[in-house]
């Protein structure tokens, strides 16, 4: 199936961060769940995304700078990808888009895809 026949609108492969891989993006701080070249999917707590919707974030691999400075825009909320944690907590999902990357930024980030996921999304 092509991606026209599965309604899924993303241009990039999506992959599964390992644990321990995080997003420090405006006022939120959260658990990378996938990444692309083209953006990523996060679980993050109390956020509010109506002040901050375009900005630069910095991911981290266990408590080390991947990469810094990232431009990114919020993508439309998808309140169906909230959880709830064990302690009964509730994580809501942001989507965002890479926007307008560096060609420094591009090599660090296909380079983190390839040597710091977990497989395909």
């Amino acid at each position: 199936m092509n991606k026209h026949q599965t309604n899924d609108r993303r241009d990039h492969q999506r992959y599964f961060t390992k644990d321990g891989t995080f997003v420090n993006a405006a006022r939120s701080f959260g658990r990378i769940v996938d990444i692309s070249l083209g953006g990523m999917k996060f679980h993050y707590l109390n956020w509010d995304k109506s002040t901050e919707m375009e900005g630069e974030l910095d991911i981290y691999l266990n408590g080390e700078d991947i990469m810094t400075k990232v431009p990114f825009k919020v993508l439309p909320d998808d309140q169906e990808g909230a959880t709830k944690s064990a302690q009964n907590v509730i994580l809501k999902q942001c989507r965002i888009q890479f926007k307008k990357l560096n060609s420094t930024q591009q090599t660090e980030l296909q380079h983190f895809i390839l040597h710091q996921t977990a497989g395909s999304a």
